[in-house]
């Protein structure tokens, strides 16, 4: 086992590593990072009452009922934070791009998910806040118990992983940045020149390529990712068609536990086969139902 494992990082580690040459030397990326080599981190803290971003491009009208319990909870858990829904219809009241990349946005030829990277990197680099994936369920903490406001980035950090591009450093889908973070902003210039440049898209992770190129080139870059704590996500997903009681809840989602992500892909059931209401039915009670 130890030695499939072995071969599989070592497979992956190949695979990373290519891509990244791609992206360094063929897209021409360290022209980015050169620039950023002499750019100190001058950015502003979260603060506590900056805006919590959620973006769903089709409108809250038109959200499943999973993303919309989400949406819910992340506003019942806004305290001082103002929360702005993001849809097609707004986000470009926000958003200002280089036009070459609003016709390849509007093309189809940047697709929806790398188009929220770039409008992620924009908003938390122009005006700082919390970016929060619309299946991000709050477990009952609040954001400014783990997003605190003195801080000048903030991501999930779990456990190394060894495998993964991010090493377990930072999530795409949970961000916060004071504005005019270098993250961000190295993030979001790196992504113009990428697209400016290329029409196809190198990874699916391109994001996670991105952020490793800043994470490895940049000390400045690397201090700031590296002043988060580790936070703790539950694994309410793995749970959620299982039968509620309140012990067991509060084992996958209780102190100390900040957020759960969640997928409205998967299907979901208000009851057991036994007829018992389930983890889904009870955060359908807590936060839509009411």
């Amino acid at each position: 086992m130890r030695f499939l494992k072995s071969v599989e990082r070592g497979i992956s580690r190949i695979k990373q590593h290519f891509i990244l040459k791609k992206l360094v030397k063929g897209v021409g990326l360290s022209e980015v990072v050169e620039k950023y080599r002499s750019i100190s981190n001058n950015s502003g803290t979260i603060g506590g009452d900056s805006n919590i971003w959620v973006m769903w491009l089709q409108g809250e009208e038109n959200m499943p009922e999973l993303v919309k319990i989400c949406y819910n909870s992340i506003r019942a858990h806004a305290g001082s934070h103002p929360v702005v829904l993001l849809d097609e219809r707004n986000w470009k009241d926000y958003v200002s791009l280089p036009s070459n990349i609003i016709d390849k946005i509007e093309k189809g030829i940047i697709d929806r998910t790398h188009t929220s990277d770039i409008i992620r990197s924009y908003l938390l680099k122009e005006y700082g806040g919390i970016w929060v994936d619309a299946t991000i369920l709050m477990n009952g903490r609040c954001f400014a118990e783990f997003c605190r406001e003195e801080l000048r980035f903030w991501s999930c950090r779990g456990k190394t992983e060894r495998n993964n591009v991010s090493r377990g450093y930072w999530t795409s889908y949970f961000q916060a940045a004071g504005k005019g973070c270098i993250v961000q902003s190295f993030i979001y210039d790196a992504h113009i020149h990428y697209w400016s440049r290329t029409d196809t898209l190198a990874a699916y992770l391109l994001l996670d390529y991105i952020f490793w190129i800043g994470f490895s080139s940049l000390p400045q870059f690397r201090e700031v990712v590296m002043e988060v704590p580790v936070s703790l996500q539950g694994e309410l997903m793995k749970k959620i068609n299982t039968l509620y009681t309140e012990s067991g809840f509060k084992k996958i989602c209780g102190e100390g536990v900040n957020f759960s992500k969640l997928s409205y892909k998967r299907p979901v059931t208000l009851t057991t086969a036994e007829g018992g209401r389930t983890m889904y039915a009870f955060i359908k009670e807590k936060y839509l139902n009411k």
